[in-house]
């Protein structure tokens, strides 16, 4: 019964990480990551696999733990701009930002852009559901922000934090 329960869940999971593949293939500019994030990758696969270690896992058990590993992994990479839209972190759970949902352009507005000491901050607002989402960038993809959503007739307002 565990093995149909473990094996249920690695179907899933695989085919979130094909979802968010997917997502990533898409993105043409991306959300700002950190370099502590990029250093906790590692550490985020170690401590799943000790996990699955002290547990005594089966053998499902173990891919279980390295696809969900890598699902944490691919998250940080698949949010940010598309051709037609933008994939922004989602608030509420962390398991929200770990597949996100892409909003057209033309879904979007309230568009506003923080910029910081080292990283600009972009909000807006999506039409259907209410809601303000966020998400960070380089400071160096300040104009081709700018441009990009002005191509796709939104106007962004440009704040200086302080």
């Amino acid at each position: 019964m565990d093995t149909i329960f473990m094996l249920i869940f690695f179907i899933l999971f695989v085919s979130a990480i094909y979802k968010m593949i997917n997502q990533i293939r898409t993105i043409i500019i991306r959300q700002q990551v950190t370099s502590l994030m990029k250093c906790l990758q590692p550490l985020i696969v170690l401590i799943f696999l000790a996990i699955s270690w002290f547990g005594s896992a089966p053998f499902l058990g173990y891919i279980l733990s390295l696809t969900a590993a890598v699902m944490l992994i691919l998250s940080l990479y698949n949010k940010g701009f598309t051709k037609d839209g933008i994939i922004p972190n989602m608030p509420g759970a962390y398991l929200n930002s770990l597949l996100s949902r892409k909003f057209t352009f033309e879904e979007t507005s309230d568009w506003l852009m923080i910029e910081k000491k080292s990283k600009i901050k972009v909000r807006f607002t999506n039409d259907q559901y209410q809601s303000v989402y966020y998400i960070d960038f380089p400071l160096a993809d300040k104009e081709k922000i700018i441009q990009f959503a002005a191509q796709h007739n939104q106007i962004v307002d440009v704040e200086h934090y302080k």
